[in-house]
Order: C-alpha cells, then structure tokens, then sequence
C-alpha cells in the first residue's frame, strides 16, 4: 500500500510540476495570441511611412473632381411650377404622359435631340404633391435655365386646359342629363296640374259632398221618421191595449128611463161608445202608421247602398285631389332643386390654375462642386490606405523570410 501511495505522489507531482525546458500549452497559446494582435502604432507607422502616396492620392482625387465639377460637368438648372386644384378627378400622372410631352415639343420647338423626344421629357420631368393635398408641384431639370422654365410652364398650362376641357366636358354631360330630368319633371307636373284643374273645373267634388249630404239628410230624415213612427207605434199599441181592458169592465148598457108602462129599460153606454170609437180610431192609426213604417224602412237600405256608393266616389276624389296636391308639391320642389343643380353646374369654378409659374433658375443645382470635390478627397484618401495595406499586406512575407 505504501509503494502505491508513492507511486501515486510520483504522478501527481509530476503532472503539478512540468519540466521548464519544454514549453506548456497555456505559454504557446498566449505567444500565438499576441503575434496576431494589431498594434495601432504599427498601423499608424505604416500610414507615415507611406504619407506622401496618401496625400497625393487624397489631393490629386479631390484635384481631378474639382476639376471636372468646374470645368468640363455642365450645370444643371431645376425650374418648377405649383399648380393648385380642387376637386378634379383627372390624375396628377397625366401630366408625364406623352401626349402633353408632343405638344410641349410641338409648341416650344425644342430641337431634335434625344433627350427632347416625347418619352424622354416624359422622364425628365416629376410630377410631386405639395404640403397641402391641393398642391401639385411639377419640375425639371434642364442645361437651359430658361428652357426648363418653358417647359415646365408650358407643361402645366396644358395640364390646367385639360383639366378644364374634361370639366367643361363633365359638366356639360350634367347639365344634359339634369335637364332632361327637369324637362320630364315640368311635363309630369304640368299634366298634375290639369289633372287636378279639371277636376276642379268639373266640379265633381263639389257635386259629389253636395250629394253626400243630400242623402246624408234624407236618410237621417227618414230613420228619424221610422224611429219616431216605432214609438208612435208603441204608443198607439199600448193605448189600445188599455182601452180593450177598460172596455172589458165597462156595461156596453146602463138602465135608462122606465118606458111607457114603467118598465125598466138598457140604453148605450155613451162612455163605452166613445171608448170603442177611440179604439177604432187608435187601430185604424195604428194599420195606417205600419203602412208608413213599411215604406220607410223599405227605403232606408236603397238610400244606405246609394249613399255608400256615392260617399265611396266622394272619398275617392278626395284621396285622388289630395295625391295630386301632394305630387304637385313634391314635383315643383324637384323642379326648384333641379334648376339650383344646373345652376350650380353651370356655374364651371376652375378645378385646376396655376399657382406660381415656373421662372428660369439662377443657381445650378448639378453638379455641386464643393460636395463633389470633398467626396472625392475623402474617397481618394480611404483608397490610398487600402492600397498601402495591401502592398505592406504583400511585402511582409517577404520581409519576414530574409530576415
């Protein structure tokens, strides 16, 4: 066990105790690590060492596009012009359509180049929204500041005719159609109106409420005389009734004077009699007061059905005089709405006008010759720093095995 533990401590130990001559993992590592890191002062050392290829390059970069930004690049001038619009629905990319360009070419007479051909001022030429969504702003990039300005007022001015021919054309189709709309209103409503005169001149109303009336009364007057000839009736039955009852208690005869030997004798009851006339009387009014209530009742449902008839016709002409009213008010406020309409589409106010024309630019806006020249600079430096570290780049190796 002892040999073992030793043994063990042997190892352990050496492990923990690696030999100074042969180098370790860890040291090769750090040496590796450092010989690839960048030293900013060697970088630096390089640039200076190379300064004078630098700044040459840097100058003769910002030299040559100085140069060519002031001497040998034409300027570029920029005309534009606001057009303001309201309301219109041709679009703002009509304006770069081809069709405007010929006539732009045609109208200035601008020469024969390539870049004046329809298609390609169609290019030249941008169409953008102003601030405002009323706004349109048209430009145009051109060698001639005053060429430009032609062209983009040129431009807009057939841009704004167009746009008032379209109007002009849309409202015309407007008031063609509102027109004929107040044209058949005015017809429906003049034939109202005669309608609704003739009526009124044939009286027909007026005759026919007048015999509503007249059988209104007439059959009042005939139900009034049926519903007092019931109580006539009732009446006269009930006095019948009670003089068959005091008849029945009465003697037809009451004793009269002895005759001429004494004997008693029966002479009339004046008061029976005159019961039994009344009676006759009261039954012979009541037959004839049956008669009559027979005859006015038969009368009532003819004048009831003929007052319905005519009361139905009176209703009607009623309801056909107060339709017509009513169409005659609603069609003269049509015809009052039409005409503001066509009024007011008559009225044409200039969807599309130029705001402020285009004039000819003072100030180039190509080239910018400062920007171009410090670009320049500043490009020619960054590739000369490439370039230098691309020939250090190549010539360490070498360097690296002379030595």
């Amino acid at each position: 066990m002892n040999s073992e533990n030793g043994h063990n401590n042997q190892e352990i130990s050496h492990w923990e105790e690696p030999k100074k001559d042969s180098p370790s993992y860890d040291t090769s590592y750090n040496q590796y690590q450092y010989d690839d890191e960048i030293d900013l002062r060697e970088l630096i050392g390089t640039i200076w060492q190379w300064k004078n290829i630098v700044i040459a390059v840097t100058l003769i970069s910002a030299l040559t596009a100085g140069i060519v930004s002031f001497f040998i690049l034409q300027p570029v001038y920029e005309a534009s012009a606001q057009i303001l619009t309201s309301k219109t629905s041709v679009p703002n990319e009509v304006i770069k359509s081809p069709y405007f360009m010929a006539k732009v070419i045609e109208e200035l007479d601008l020469p024969a180049e390539d870049k004046y051909t329809a298609f390609a001022l169609a290019e030249s030429v941008s169409v953008q929204a102003g601030k405002s969504a009323d706004i349109t702003i048209i430009k145009m990039e051109d060698a001639d500041p005053q060429r430009a300005a032609d062209i983009v007022n040129t431009v807009a001015v057939l841009y704004t005719d167009f746009v008032e021919e379209k109007s002009s054309e849309a409202s015309s189709a407007k008031v063609a159609f509102l027109q004929k709309r107040l044209d058949e209103t005015k017809e429906e409503l003049d034939a109202a109106r005669e309608e609704l005169d003739e009526i009124r001149r044939s009286e027909q109303l007026d005759i026919l409420e007048s015999e509503v009336s007249r059988l209104s009364r007439e059959l009042n007057d005939w139900k009034d005389t049926v519903s007092k000839g019931e109580v006539r009736k009732e009446e006269l039955a009930r006095g019948i009734e009670e003089l068959n009852k005091i008849l029945a208690s009465i003697p037809e005869s009451v004793p009269g004077p002895p005759d001429y030997s004494g004997k008693p004798t029966q002479v009339p009851n004046q008061t029976y009699q005159d019961l039994k006339t009344s009676l006759a009387e009261k039954r012979v009014a009541l037959g004839e007061l049956e008669v009559r209530l027979s005859r006015a009742a038969s009368k009532i449902p003819a004048l009831e059905a003929q007052y319905d008839s005519v009361y139905e016709r009176y209703v009607e002409a009623q309801r056909n005089v107060g339709e017509l009213e009513t169409n005659i008010n609603r069609l003269n406020a049509s015809v009052t709405s039409l005409d503001a309409q066509i009024v007011a589409a008559s009225t044409s106010v200039p969807e599309a006008f130029i705001a402020t024309p285009a004039v000819a630019p003072i100030k180039a806006v190509k080239p910018r010759k400062m920007l171009n020249t410090a670009v320049a600079g500043v490009l020619g430096f960054f590739v000369s720093i490439l370039v230098v570290f691309f020939v250090e780049y190549w010539r360490s190796p070498k360097t690296k095995t002379q030595s």
